[in-house]
């Protein structure tokens, strides 16, 4: 409910719209749509990387790297010696969407902006898991009728 909210707050207004099979709709059409609509995302959360498994779908943000460091050093005539470690962390950064947990997801317009739609992906809970910017209706009907296949076929 709160990715609605601030939807709304944002001027957007929801679409109604039901997934709906697609006849001759193949696990690769509904892989290929559901990579090709995240990499268009025009917002700042595109993920660098997406997988489509049978489970779920991955979305990988990037990395972090988190260091540490310790030294010391002691004075030797006119020059020191110095010793130390370093210790550095990378963790991917993502997120993985897994199908038996989708709940509804809709589509929201922008008010007063041509272009612009939000597909909210939610959990079964009615959280929102993550939100997708698209620039035409059709691209997030597509998206969410590819959405819903893989999440029948996933059972």
């Amino acid at each position: 409910m709160l990715a609605v909210a601030a939807l709304a707050g944002c001027g957007s207004q929801p679409i109604d719209y039901a997934a709906k099979a697609q006849p001759g709709m193949t696990r690769e059409r509904a892989v290929s749509v559901v990579e090709q609509v995240f990499y268009e995302d025009f917002s700042k959360k595109r993920p660098q990387y997406v997988e489509v498994t049978d489970e779920f779908i991955l979305l990988s943000d990037g990395t972090i790297s988190k260091s540490s460091g310790f030294a010391t050093a002691a004075p030797i005539g006119n020059g020191a010696i110095a010793a130390g470690n370093s210790t550095t962390v990378t963790k991917a950064m993502g997120q993985r969407i897994y199908f038996r947990s989708l709940g509804t997801t809709t589509i929201h317009k922008t008010r007063g902006r041509e272009g612009r739609y939000t597909v909210v992906i939610r959990n079964v809970d009615g959280s929102g898991l993550r939100n997708v910017h698209m620039r035409t209706q059709a691209t997030a009907e597509q998206f969410i009728d590819a959405v819903q296949f893989l999440k029948t076929i996933s059972r």
